[in-house]
């Protein structure tokens, strides 16, 4: 989670438009509350084991790391289109 939050200031910072900020933004948030929503109402312990229904949680992580992936690539592709600066 801190990495995708860092990401997502990083891409901020970056000059990406305000629209592709806000949809990164809220994909992050809604990945967050699946993951939340399925660690309080579909975890149960019946008889000491866990019983679980995780596609919420899965649903979760996904979108957070789509978040990760995304701003990764992003950062990537500027650092290409941007290295014969450097050179």
């Amino acid at each position: 989670m801190p990495w995708a939050l860092l990401l997502l200031l990083l891409t901020e910072f970056s000059g990406a438009a305000k629209t592709e900020i806000y949809i990164i933004g809220s994909l992050l948030v809604l990945g967050r509350i699946f993951h939340a929503y399925s660690m309080t109402r579909h975890e149960q312990y019946i008889d000491g084991i866990l019983q679980a229904k995780p596609k919420f949680r899965i649903a979760g992580m996904q979108l957070t790391f789509l978040v990760i992936i995304y701003c990764s690539v992003r950062f990537f592709m500027l650092y290409l289109a941007n290295i014969s600066e450097y050179l």
